[in-house]
């Protein structure tokens, strides 16, 4: 379990929905970070009423590697049509793609920002008007003040057409910050078909591997096991994040009403024989050289090759089956890593409506159609999920576990540790554990979250 910690903190986020949600519908919006008078003013209007142009015409675009080609040719098409609602400038838009790597993005853009004049910086340094990013840099590049709140009517039409998880992922206290471009990659259940037949629920799978004398491992990209039912019973133990990226709040609601009911479940799951943790690659848990040799297992879906080269092709793939609370189903929240196009405050309110344009163009259904098909990125356009469906296993399992997606959030350095620790005591009490001591660890698991934020973060 402490190795499964130490990976987590190493580079994996836990899932929260605390600060997600519907990109607002009302007329007022409040203030953010990082907008400037001319930006905040272009929100009242698609169509700026200004004749003013500036003089800088290249519109600087940092994409992720596999994207660069596609992404120069979208824009320069998109360029070439006639244009009347924005204004360009003498000699219209010229297009400048760059490739930075997703781990990559928010330094190059602080150190853009602390130089903003670039002097002594390579060319490649300069801030970007359009850029790629993962999900999970949604909240550190947001308080810095590096993206640019779509403006009320176009977000209103985004979220019309993308999956509603997707446009939550994106958002900010109900606020739309960038553009949805896909579902990268997110936990799914694999299972051997000759044990399991059926994932109505979660329990049966189980009990399926216990029936096949196989057991059910749930891997370390679960994000520890305990964590993910808290999510799915829509709980969530959520930081601030400054600037520089460290936690300076932690707002935690494990100790409610439904967090009992996550709890009593996590005994009923856990506590059932065949249940196992993993840790390192999930490969591990079908081998045949492993003592106890998964039926199951719950596993991040980058490891679909590996998976699929030991099971061979008739493995089974799934969105991970609900869990049953009495006679109702908890569908089961996963983490995931979405891919987000964002656009950078400017005061240059043309081309800061024009950028917004290109990005919605690198988000349009066709787009997403040919990333699909060059690299496996699962759309977030609901148009295109029908098709994608019956493409293959796993793209079907995906767009099956989408609606149940969160984006990765950060955790504090003592989540790990204090998680272990309550789900060892309320495994030790087992499932007739009193309601009152199962009352009192949620308490203090809470209670420790809340008050863990090392004092050189505060």
């Amino acid at each position: 379990m402490k190795k499964i910690c130490a990976m987590l903190l190493a580079g994996v986020m836990l899932l929260t929905a605390c600060s997600s949600g519907q990109p607002s519908s009302s007329g007022e919006v409040p203030e953010t970070t990082g907008q400037t008078a001319a930006s905040s003013a272009a929100e009242s209007t698609e169509v700026p009423q200004t004749e003013e142009v500036s003089g800088d015409n290249e519109i600087v675009i940092w994409t992720f590697s596999g994207e660069e080609e596609r992404t120069r040719t979208v824009c320069e098409r998109y360029i070439a049509k006639p244009q009347q609602a924005v204004p360009a400038p003498a000699g219209g838009w010229s297009i400048t793609v760059r490739t930075v790597n997703a781990e990559e993005v928010v330094s190059r853009l602080q150190k853009a920002a602390a130089n903003p004049a670039g002097e002594g910086m390579p060319e490649e340094e300069g801030s970007p008007d359009i850029f790629f990013f993962s999900s999970d840099d949604l909240d550190v590049l947001n308080a810095n003040g590096f993206l640019y709140r779509l403006p009320e009517k176009r977000a209103a039409e985004v979220s019309k057409k993308t999956v509603e998880a997707a446009v939550a992922a994106c958002s900010s206290e109900n606020i739309l910050y960038a553009y949805p471009a896909g579902l990268v990659s997110t936990m799914l259940l694999y299972y051997d078909k000759s044990v399991v037949s059926e994932t109505e629920t979660l329990a049966s799978v189980i009990a399926q591997c216990g029936a096949a004398e196989r057991c059910f491992y749930a891997g370390t990209e679960t994000m520890l096991f305990p964590a993910a039912v808290f999510s799915s019973f829509g709980l969530s133990c959520g930081a601030q994040i400054l600037p520089d990226g460290k936690v300076s709040r932690v707002v935690c609601d494990y100790y409610t009403e439904k967090g009992m009911n996550a709890a009593r479940a996590m005994q009923v799951l856990m506590g059932m024989s065949p249940f196992r943790t993993a840790e390192g690659s999930p490969v591990l848990a079908f081998s045949a050289e492993q003592g106890e040799r998964a039926g199951a297992v719950i596993a991040d879906s980058s490891h679909t090759a590996e998976l699929r080269g030991i099971l061979g092709d008739d493995y089974g793939a799934a969105a991970i089956p609900p869990i049953a609370d009495g006679e109702s189903l908890v569908p089961f929240v996963s983490a995931g890593n979405y891919l987000m196009i964002g656009v950078t405050p400017d005061a240059d309110v043309n081309k800061l409506q024009y950028c917004n344009l290109l990005a919605q163009e690198l988000t349009s259904a066709d787009t997403q159609r040919a990333r699909f098909e060059a690299d496996g990125t699962v759309p977030v356009r609901i148009s295109l999920l029908s098709g994608i469906k019956a493409d293959s296993k796993t793209a079907s399992a995906l767009a099956e576990q989408m609606p149940h997606v969160l984006r990765r959030t950060a955790v504090t350095e003592g989540y790990c540790g204090a998680m272990e620790t309550f789900t060892a005591k309320l495994l030790a009490g087992g499932t007739e554990m009193k309601t009152a001591k199962v009352q009192q660890l949620l308490d203090e698991l809470s209670a420790f979250l809340m008050a863990d934020v090392p004092k050189a973060q505060e």
